[in-house]
């Protein structure tokens, strides 16, 4: 498993591995504590399938691919277009919150900054698919991107171990400007998440630890050691009450966001736990492993 999504309305859940998409209904074919059926397959022939991104209106999907960016229409499970981006594989993709822009980082250790709009139409009528901006942004590969609910900041997390917090302007020629530098963790940085009221930022690393930064200043607040081995994925809940960490040692932990403290460790993975989403209500949390499978978690209280 490569990537995992989920519609805004929190039905559908979307993954993707080598060279298929494939989806699930929630609660008619996916259920806590059993076995997901999948509903629906995009099948992408001879290509590995590195990201995943869905549109805020829940009817369209982008796919990162090597040196690709594929759009698909979800209602009809149609190939909308295939553009051609970055010099390397396209391994993360965030769409602002308006579904104006769609971001791509890549392995080139490049962004590019692309008019989901004008994307669609210069598609439709075979015009220039290019980006509108291409910043520079790493030292080394990209592995994650997180855009604050707000749609005016967007943060990159990368293999060099920094992370890179850009001030995001939809409507501007060049809607990335950069506002802070974020060094702190030894190694990879695997996954980051954005608190809702946009105040904090949690980073998750192969250095194995969780990083907690004030994304307005850019200060480091804490860093965690979870136990988890290498982390490999964090997750806010929309409501920003709970952080959950996924990692190496198979684990998921749920977090006090504000306090810091250890709510709850949940098993049942039986590889690297690589994935972890909320539902937008906040009270399902999807976790994608390493073991092939997607489990689904209630939450209590």
């Amino acid at each position: 498993m490569n990537d995992l999504a989920i519609t805004p309305d929190g039905q559908r859940v979307f993954a993707s591995d080598y060279a298929s998409i494939r989806s699930w209904e929630l609660g008619a074919n996916c259920f806590e504590n059993r076995a997901c059926t999948a509903t629906g397959q995009f099948e992408i022939p001879a290509l590995w399938i590195y990201s995943l991104a869905i549109h805020p209106n829940g009817e369209l999907l982008a796919s990162g691919t090597w040196k690709e960016i594929k759009l698909w229409n979800l209602g009809s499970g149609d190939l909308l277009g295939s553009i051609p981006a970055h010099l390397d594989a396209v391994t993360t993709l965030a769409i602002s919150p308006d579904g104006r822009l769609l971001i791509s980082g890549s392995n080139d250790a490049t962004l590019e900054v692309r008019n989901l709009q004008e994307l669609t139409e210069a598609i439709a009528s075979d015009r220039d698919t290019s980006p509108i901006q291409i910043v520079e942004a790493h030292s080394e590969g990209i592995n994650a991107l997180a855009i604050a609910a707000d749609g005016k900041t967007l943060v990159s997390g990368s293999s060099d171990g920094g992370l890179k917090v850009w001030d995001l302007n939809a409507y501007a020629a060049s809607p990335l400007r950069l506002r802070h530098t974020l060094a702190g963790h030894e190694n990879d940085v695997r996954s980051v998440a954005i608190a809702p009221d946009g105040e904090r930022l949690a980073s998750g690393s192969l250095d194995k630890t969780i990083a907690i930064w004030n994304l307005k200043t850019g200060r480091l607040l804490s860093t965690d050691n979870p136990d988890l081995g290498t982390v490999l994925a964090v997750a806010i809940s929309p409501d920003g009450e709970l952080l959950v960490s996924g990692g190496g040692d198979r684990r998921i932990e749920i977090w006090d966001l504000k306090s810091g403290k250890l709510l709850q460790t949940l098993t049942g993975h039986s590889g690297s736990v690589k994935y972890l989403i909320f539902s937008e209500d906040s009270q399902l949390l999807l976790s994608g492993s390493e073991d092939k499978t997607i489990r689904v978690w209630r939450r209590q209280g």
